[in-house]
Parts: C-alpha cells; structure tokens; sequence
C-alpha cells in the first residue's frame, strides 16, 4: 500500500540545503504507535534535492496490507493468523528439517511457521515459529457472501499431537472437534456531521456472533458488502468496514496444553443447518510467494476433499506456551568451583590449567534460541569471542559448548585462550550475558514473556 504526499519546504537560496529525516507512526488499536523511526546519521536525506522521491519501506507487520478491494463471486479467503502469519506458510506435513547450529539434529516443524514478526526474524522457509498467547484468525468474505445456503461460519478445534508430538487422535472425526465460542464483533466507519455543518468519521460495532440459530449454537454471521445491508442495517450515514473480518480470536494458553492442534471452519445455512460437500473453489488462501492473488486451498487444507467438493477448511497449526529456563554457573578450574562467595574472582594458577565455562539454556519443547557471549573488559578481542560465544536452537552442542541430558552447556578453556590480548598482564576481567528467546508467536510478534536472561562476571589472576 502506498501512502503518497508531498510538501512545500521554504528556505533562502545560497543557504544550507534542508536534510531531510522520517519517522511513521500508524494507529494500532486507537493508540499512534512508532512502527519506523531508524537511527537519524544513517537515515537522513543530506542535502535533500527538490523534485526527488523519497521512498520509505515500512516493514513492521503491524501495519496492515489491505487496500479496500472486494473479492467478486462466492470466497472465503483465510488469510493469516495475527497480521503476519500467512496461512500458506504454516507448515502442514511432517516436514523434518535441521535446526540453524546443529545441522545434525533434525526437526519436526508441522504446524510452524517462517513468518517474521515484530521481534522475531525469520529465514524464508525456516518453519520454527509455533503460535502462543493470544492470537486470532483474519478471514476476508467476497461481494458473493452472504448468500443463500451460506450464511454462517464457525471454527472448531482438535488436539491431535501432544507437546512432544506424539500422537493424540490419528484420525479426528466430528465427535473429537471442540467449538470456539469467542465473542466476535466487527467495527465499522460511518460519516456524521457536527452542529456546526462540519463533517467527521467515528466508529462502531457489530456482532458476528457467538449466535444460536435453529438447533445449532456457537454461530458466526457472514458480514455482507456493507454494514448498511441486511441482517445489520445500521442507521449511520455512509457506513464502511474493513473488508478483513477478525473472525475468532483464541486464548491458546486456555486450550488443552501445548501440542499440535487442527482448526476447522465450517459453513453454515440460514436455517442453522451444516453445509457439506461445498466446490472447493470456495475456500482460498494467500498466494505462497506473493499473498495476492488468492489462490485455491491446497488438498492438505480442505476438509473431507472429495473430488471437487470440500465440507470445509481445516489447517494444522502447533500450540507452544512454555517459558524459557536459563542460568550461568561459576567458573570451575579443573573439574571444581574454586570460589566460595559471589564476588567471581578466579585463581588460575598456571596456564595448563582446565578453566570450565557453563551455562544452562532450557525450554520444555525446545521451542527456543539462546544467545551465549562472554565480554573482556573493555577490551574488543575477536580471538577469544569468537571462541567463548555460542547460540542457537536449545536443542544441541554449539561452538564446542556441549550439552548435557539437563540441558546445561559446558567448555573447557585453558587462561591463555580467555586472557587472549591481556595474557602480558596474567589477569583480566569478563561479563557472562545470557538471552533465551521463545520461538512462539502470535501471528503479529513474539512472545516474548517466555524469555528469559542472566548476566555474571568473573575475573582471572594467576
């Protein structure tokens, strides 16, 4: 989406030329949020030439892609989970894939995603992210909906796998399936004119649902076009919404536990009665490559597929809540804590002694990062950082540090490795900076409350 303008900016010829800065704020749930605003040296426009354009890349995937369009015809694009997630990059097979510092530990990413979220970059094609929190489905309806046999959703869950991934349900049937009951509305513009002849926008709301109907309970409404339109026929003046609908939002620390999990949308009749056997055609998700255009639902994501027909959109998604667990240890010489109090002081005695490094980086599932560094004083000294400094995957050995069954890391160094540019003086001072980061996300960032940290320091003398 491009948001053009331009401005006048007066200044005395001959005189300095105007250097021009940016930052973009944009309006998150009513509050204007900072979503870009670099470092000004390396971001500035020096000696901004008049006429030019000036392009600014906002990347923060808060900020929402959509330009106002319909979709013609009879679809229901689900689109992401949070603003972020494509559906079309949740993994949906047992895809086993090795992990960024091991290559020899291999994976099973079903149900993750390669979305990179506020807070959380990743590689295209990395399926490591797990979804936690609070996160909701975003779902767009065509000027087609509603329609007569197709005038309700509703989403449904089943836990298929445990945390470890073992299996739960092999083959789910209807009885496993759970309704989810969130109470959904849908917000909309309107225009009014104030008492003195001056117009204004405000906003209000809709429910969607959860609605009884006939025999049936738990049921969303399919918005139409227009807020104006039946079976909403708000009174406002030149009512708008957005075209996506939030059409469930799911507490996942509420569900039963972390796993993999299948989410299925059905579609309902106006008498409340369950639609099976629906063209496939009607169930679209987002371009792999690009988003849009929107694109059949692939086999994997349809419900009961039979031929050309469909009784839903289901998708495969692992449910991760667990916090991360980290912690440094103190520097033990040849196989033993030398230090009794915690003021981190270190008698090496000569230089072939064995100088243990030990941290421990721990999450329940695996489902984290960790990042390991030890800093000299305030010394730069490469040769020994890029000894002492380790990350990735909670899941195996890094940079020589090796991993036991209590996932506590270990290293043995003799002095002069430590020392390195202050080996002339036999002593030195290290800071121990620790960071465990939960891969789980939201669909918008990451859930960063599983974190954890931990900082020591130690110094060595002979």
């Amino acid at each position: 989406m491009n948001g053009r303008f331009d401005t006048t900016i007066t200044y005395l010829a001959g005189n300095d030329i105007p250097d021009l800065y940016f930052w973009v704020e944009y309006l998150i749930n009513g509050v204007w949020t900072t979503v870009y605003k670099p470092s000004v040296p390396c971001n500035t426009f020096w000696d901004y030439k008049c006429g030019t354009e000036v392009t600014i890349r906002v990347t923060d995937e808060r900020v929402r892609w959509e330009c106002g369009e319909t979709l013609p015809g009879e679809v229901i694009w689900i689109k992401t989970i949070g603003h972020g997630a494509s559906v079309s990059h949740i993994r949906q097979d047992h895809l086993m894939q090795a992990t960024n510092n091991v290559p020899g530990v291999i994976t099973d990413r079903i149900g993750m995603s390669d979305a990179s979220v506020w807070n959380g970059s990743t590689p295209a094609g990395e399926f490591k992210r797990p979804f936690g929190g609070s996160i909701y489905i975003l779902l767009q309806f065509s000027s087609g909906l509603p329609k007569a046999g197709i005038n309700y959703y509703k989403w449904k869950y089943c836990k298929t796998h445990n945390a470890d991934l073992s299996v739960l349900v092999a083959s789910p049937t209807d009885a496993d399936f759970v309704p989810l009951t969130s109470t959904i509305f849908k917000s909309y513009t309107f225009e009014y004119t104030d008492m003195f002849g001056f117009k204004h926008f405000d906003t209000n709301s809709v429910k969607l649902g959860p609605l009884a109907v006939g025999t049936q309970s738990g049921l969303y409404q399919i918005p139409p076009i227009n807020p104006a339109m039946a079976p909403f026929n708000v009174p406002e003046s030149s009512p708008q919404w957005d075209q996506n609908t939030m059409s469930m939002v799911i507490d996942t620390a509420g569900l039963q536990g972390d796993g993999l999990y299948e989410f299925r949308l059905e579609i309902y009749n106006s008498a409340g009665n369950l639609r099976t056997g629906m063209p496939r055609q009607l169930f679209q998700v987002p371009h792999v490559a690009s988003f849009s255009p929107s694109v059949f639902a692939p086999d994997a994501m349809l419900a009961n597929l039979s031929g050309a027909n469909a009784d839903g959109f289901k998708m495969v998604v692992r449910i991760d809540n667990q916090p991360c667990e980290g912690g440094l240890y103190k520097i033990k010489k040849n196989g033993a804590e030398v230090t009794t109090d915690c003021c981190g002081f270190v008698n090496y005695g000569n230089a072939a002694a064995n100088l243990e490094v030990s941290f421990k980086a721990s999450h329940p599932n695996n489902l984290a990062e960790f990042s390991f560094s030890i800093t000299k004083g305030t010394c730069s000294d490469p040769g020994m950082s890029g000894q002492t400094n380790a990350s990735g995957w909670v899941i195996g050995n890094a940079n020589g540090y090796v991993r036991d069954a209590s996932s506590i890391y270990h290293k043995t160094f003799h002095p002069p490795a430590l020392l390195g540019i202050c080996n002339s003086g036999g002593k030195a001072a290290f800071a121990e900076n620790l960071g465990l980061y939960a891969l789980a996300i939201d669909g918008n960032t990451r859930q960063s409350q599983y974190d954890d940290y931990d900082v020591a320091a130690f110094a060595l003398e002979p």
